[in-house]
């Protein structure tokens, strides 16, 4: 259960770090615009993304019969989500 909560913690960060580092590589070559985009569109689709590649873990362990190990992704799982819409609820709503 412990590598599971070890890997759910790192997985949604690298992810949201890979593709936020592309991004930014991306604008600086004015390859992608912001123009229509609400403040901080990028910023929360990037960790919305981040959050759901644990659903790739999640089933990659589901497959193996590693439940103890998918329980622990689960909980950070979470975690992140309840993060995510207690950050994010003023620019939602």
């Amino acid at each position: 259960m412990g590598f599971g909560i070890l890997c759910g913690l790192l997985l949604p960060l690298l992810t949201f770090l890979v593709l936020y580092i592309i991004f930014q590589e991306f604008s600086s070559m004015n390859l992608v615009s912001t123009e229509g985009f609400s403040e901080g569109f990028r910023f929360r689709t990037l960790s919305l993304i981040g959050i759901a590649s644990n659903a790739i873990l999640l089933q990659y362990f589901r497959k193996r019969y590693a439940f103890n190990t998918v329980r622990g992704i689960t909980i950070p799982t979470f975690i992140y989500i309840i993060a995510w819409l207690i950050y994010f609820s003023t620019q939602i709503l």
